[in-house]
């Protein structure tokens, strides 16, 4: 990595991971760094070590940090990151020219089996425990069977062998008689679009802090209620 980063101008580092990786390279190369900060750097996301090992790099390292929000940076900061070092640019995102169709929409919830008129609650996010699908699921028996609200988890464990243990409770969590045929497990997609455009309402449950929370925003974009 030492030898590749003396052949740019610049090194950035667009994870933890990758500034714990790529710090100690740029600094080594004497090319300057860039990290942009995603993640809230705070009990429940990190370690206490790992948390004094990104903010030391960070430190030692980085040439500026770019926070996605002003909570992320003030995290940052407040375990002990340079705040002179810190700028914060929120997240971009494309505006759609059109949204989905009527005759797309209706196919998706066909194919996840959501029965027709059903009032339907997304929630979008890796599964893991700190984004609290489980908050959802938990809220849901409250609703009466009447009413036959459905809800479409759409995401999938991607990281941790803890992250699949918790998949694996939440299908435990949906098969409870009071939420039998109403969870939907859309997994991981790329195209995301429809889902937004097919809910009633968009929900967003984690237990700890978000950077910044894409899917509000993705919600709001589709035009949907969000909670």
């Amino acid at each position: 990595l030492v030898q590749a980063a003396r052949s740019f101008d610049v090194v950035y580092a667009n994870t933890a991971k990758a500034l714990i990786i790529g710090g100690p390279a740029a600094r080594l190369a004497g090319r300057p760094l860039i990290f942009h900060l995603h993640d809230i750097i705070a009990d429940g996301h990190f370690s206490v070590l790992n948390q004094q090992a990104l903010v030391h790099c960070a430190n030692f390292c980085a040439q500026s940090v770019i926070a996605n929000s002003e909570a992320t940076k003030a995290a940052f900061i407040a375990c002990g990151g340079r705040s002179e070092l810190c700028v914060v640019i929120p997240n971009g995102f494309r505006i759609p020219a059109e949204r989905s169709s009527k005759t797309k929409v209706e196919a998706l919830r066909g194919s996840l089996g959501i029965p027709t008129g059903a009032w339907t609650v997304l929630m979008a996010g890796r599964l893991a425990h700190w984004k609290g699908q489980h908050v959802l699921l938990e809220a849901l028996k409250a609703v009466p069977a009447a009413h036959a609200a459905h809800a479409v988890l759409l995401g999938d464990a991607l990281f941790t062998d803890e992250d699949r243990q918790y998949a694996l409770q939440l299908h435990a969590q949906a098969d409870a008689p009071e939420l039998a045929g109403r969870i939907h497990f859309a997994g991981f997609q790329k195209e995301t679009m429809a889902y937004f455009d097919m809910a009633d309402v968009v929900v967003h449950a984690s237990v700890h802090a978000e950077p910044f929370g894409r899917v509000i925003v993705e919600g709001m974009l589709a035009g949907k209620p969000v909670i």
